[in-house]
């Protein structure tokens, strides 16, 4: 499919289910993809995103069930592509870089993933509807789990937190298999005290 050259912005929900959706042509003007953009896409097997885009929605790509992998232009200076997974990075005043896990293509093939070390969080969806992913491993130095970062996973079976994790909104709900590792910290009882619907196990 091909987006007219005039559009600067993918609105909220504009393809959102389209289930015969395989490819879809981003051209360089495109500067925003809204909330829910592509979200049910089934069929869609890869996505080149622009130099151009400067902010991406919440849950942008969920669903998309056959998304083996997204790559990002090397001169887009807000968002690049590693191993085709999707992240964010921001560049503060007085020189800070943070860098967030924006989207694993939950078509991507093998089963083991490690998030790198230097990301800070991991975005709402970021994990979900994943069909062939069964272990993640969070390394110290994330801070953030949003919401629903990891959610509607059959596949999924392991989890594994570290101690930095001090932020846990919402997650793990639909995913049948999954058991939670995670070294005990205040955060993870308050979070097991108020949403304890997942098996969480002590490192």
């Amino acid at each position: 499919s091909y987006i007219p050259g005039k559009v600067t912005t993918v609105e909220k929900n504009t393809f959102s289910g389209c289930v015969n959706l395989e490819s879809i042509d981003l051209h360089d003007k495109i500067e925003s993809i809204g909330d829910y953009a592509f979200l049910n896409c089934v069929t869609m097997k890869s996505l080149s995103i622009p130099s151009s885009v400067k902010k991406i929605g919440d849950y942008a790509f969920s669903g998309c069930t056959d998304l083996e992998s997204i790559s990002v232009s090397t001169d887009n200076k807000f968002y690049y592509a590693s191993d085709g997974v999707l992240f964010k990075e921001t560049h503060w005043a007085g020189g800070n870089v943070t860098k967030d896990l924006v989207s694993y293509p939950a078509g991507r093939k093998g089963e083991d993933y490690t998030v790198p070390k230097d990301i800070q969080k991991i975005l709402k969806g970021a994990f979900s509807s994943c069909k062939n992913l069964r272990s993640v491993t969070v390394q110290n130095g994330t801070e953030q789990l949003e919401t629903y970062a990891f959610c509607d996973s059959d596949s999924l079976e392991k989890v594994t937190l570290p101690s930095s994790v001090w932020i846990i909104e919402r997650n793990f709900d639909n995913c049948p298999n999954l058991t939670v590792y995670a070294e005990k910290t205040d955060k993870i009882e308050e979070y097991i005290s108020k949403l304890g619907e997942k098996d969480f196990k002590k490192r």
